[in-house]
């Protein structure tokens, strides 16, 4: 029996399945190609990015010039200042992760992972949501401080963004989608990314997740809490991650809702096609955190 055969009868089989459960095969299957790439990009993303958590000040800057690049002077959700930087109060008290590109040094990606030092602290969310939470129990102030951080300020340029062009046309920042197309052609050119390369780029995203996710993990602080679209948190179930919305959606950098996961939980349940890109940068990072450890911002 063929390779096609054999994949017939498994795809056969998964919606036979899907259908004795009642649960709208369009919304659950995911075809046997895109599972197939997904694990090829998963096992090749190492080769070519590497994640890290900021040790220097001048680390930090640049992931602080690059959340300035796309908030405030790309996508105009952030008001524009004097300041080279996009900083806020909550910078202070968090942990600032980023993605590499190995061979050209590229930052691809940042995110932040804010803490709380004291009881009197709060979550960048907590501002928004706070006395609106639907399930207190989940809520930040049903836990210990210690215990409790959130993921915040995802960043990625816009040429490594799947939906970059979407959003470029929409913010009047370029005129047509091929106009977008030719600047992303010359962009990728100019560096020699290979097409392997290019379909990690899609990757970044979620990598920063897991990174986020790793830092919660290494700081014994498992109560995560992140403020993102609904289609996200769903896009996330797709590996294994659930998100549990706990709030009403706000206008926080764009319609949010409030979400909660237990980052031991995150590790334990996500799927293994992906738990391998996670266990790596979890590695990785290892390595980075015993250096916080004699440094201070």
């Amino acid at each position: 029996m063929n390779t096609y055969a054999q994949r017939q009868i498994f795809e056969n089989g998964a919606r036979r399945l899907v259908q004795k459960i009642s649960i709208p095969f369009q919304k659950v299957w995911i075809p046997f190609s895109k599972l197939s790439e997904a694990k090829s990009i998963v096992n090749s993303f190492n080769d070519y990015f590497s994640c890290h958590v900021a040790t220097t000040r001048a680390q930090v800057e640049q992931t602080l010039a690059l959340r300035k690049e796309v908030y405030v002077s790309e996508l105009n959700i952030i008001k524009e200042s004097h300041e080279s930087l996009e900083e806020d109060r909550f910078d202070n008290r968090s942990y600032h992760c980023f993605i590499q590109h190995r061979k050209t040094g590229l930052m691809v990606g940042s995110v932040r992972l804010i803490t709380l030092e004291s009881e009197q602290d709060d979550l960048q969310l907590s501002s928004t949501f706070k006395g609106t939470y639907t399930k207190q129990k989940l809520s930040p102030d049903a836990h210990s401080f210690q215990k409790v951080c959130e993921i915040s300020r995802l960043t990625v340029p816009p040429i490594f963004r799947r939906k970059a062009i979407k959003e470029l046309v929409e913010n009047g920042r370029m005129d047509t989608p091929k106009e977008y197309y030719d600047y992303r052609y010359h962009m990728m050119n100019s560096h020699h990314f290979s097409e392997i390369e290019l379909k990690c780029f899609s990757f970044v995203a979620i990598s920063l997740y897991f990174c986020a996710g790793s830092m919660a993990v290494h700081l014994n602080k498992p109560k995560v809490y992140v403020a993102v679209k609904p289609q996200l948190a769903k896009n996330m179930k797709y590996v294994g991650i659930n998100f549990k919305k706990i709030g009403p959606m706000r206008d926080i950098l764009g319609m949010r809702s409030p979400y909660y996961v237990d980052a031991l939980q995150f590790r334990q349940r996500m799927f293994k096609t992906y738990k391998v890109l996670f266990e790596q940068q979890h590695e990785q990072l290892s390595k980075h955190i015993k250096k916080l450890k004699s440094y201070s911002f």
